[in-house]
């Protein structure tokens, strides 16, 4: 039997100004430490290339402003640019265990030039994207550009995110996809209560890997575009993660929201 690899095919992309071949070449570098760590470069690089790729459909579908578009493709490029040394590193993409990798990534194409073909301002909006595209929630003080180029970046890289995580539930043999966590079938109180609020559980206080999963009932809410809710949807994203969560009716109604702020 071929051995199964989560994520799948790459799909086609724009053309672009070289970035994407720079950044396979610095995804490579990190691998030749282990066959796990290898593994797992491949699917941050993988990852980064899919959302490179929603980025470009968000866009279109969405009409954003042409002179947006390139540089919404660089921001999403650049997102996880810290995973592959965090990784490599720790051994986990736990931001907890190591550092936070949005800052982390945007510090890095910082220094190593990255953006240096934008625009001062408009390279400064791709950072901020890098930067915040992780966090709790989005600042209410970011740049029209910063702002616009942030939620959709959070958008693109929470489609696949769904994506990664839904394969590997199909096929568990990568403990690192969620997080390493304990695989007992529990929700835990601290994250059972964020989801009967309606706000997002923090990393730091999951125990389970079904605390991580039942976390993710909450993403429809901080998604920003009508397309990327519409696409959680055709994807039938909730359905297939309740099939991996207990028949718990705390669940069942926070899936029942979730689907309805989906079609808003």
């Amino acid at each position: 039997m071929p051995e199964h690899k989560i994520g799948g095919s790459i799909p086609e992309l724009p053309p672009d100004d070289g970035s994407i071949a720079r950044f396979r070449e610095y995804a490579e570098s990190f691998k030749g430490e282990s066959v796990f760590c290898d593994e797992n470069i491949d699917l941050k690089e993988e990852h980064t290339l899919r959302v490179v790729a929603e980025t470009t459909r968000l866009c279109a579908a969405e009409k954003i402003e042409p002179r947006l578009c390139a540089p919404a493709r660089c921001a999403a490029l650049l997102h996880d640019l810290s995973r592959f040394s965090q990784f490599r590193q720790s051994g986990s993409f736990n931001d907890a265990r190591s550092f936070d990798h949005g800052d982390r990534s945007a510090e890095i194409a910082a220094a190593e030039g990255w953006v240096n073909h934008l625009e001062h301002r408009m390279a400064e909006a791709v950072l901020t994207a890098v930067c915040w595209h992780n966090k709790p929630a989005i600042p209410q003080n970011l740049s029209p550009d910063a702002d616009t180029l942030t939620r959709i970046v959070r958008d693109a890289d929470k489609l696949d995110i769904f994506k990664v995580l839904l394969e590997h539930l199909e096929h568990p043999d990568n403990s690192a996809v969620t997080f390493s966590l304990d695989p007992r079938p529990e929700v835990t109180p601290t994250i059972a209560a964020a989801i009967a609020e309606g706000r997002q559980a923090a990393h730091r206080d999951m125990r389970t890997a079904t605390d991580f999963l039942a976390a993710k009932l909450l993403w429809p809410f901080d998604l920003n575009f009508a397309w990327s809710r519409r696409e959680f949807l055709r994807r039938d994203y909730l359905g297939q993660l309740m099939s991996h969560l207990p028949d718990d009716e705390l669940l069942r109604a926070a899936a029942a929201r979730a689907a309805g702020h989906c079609l808003k």
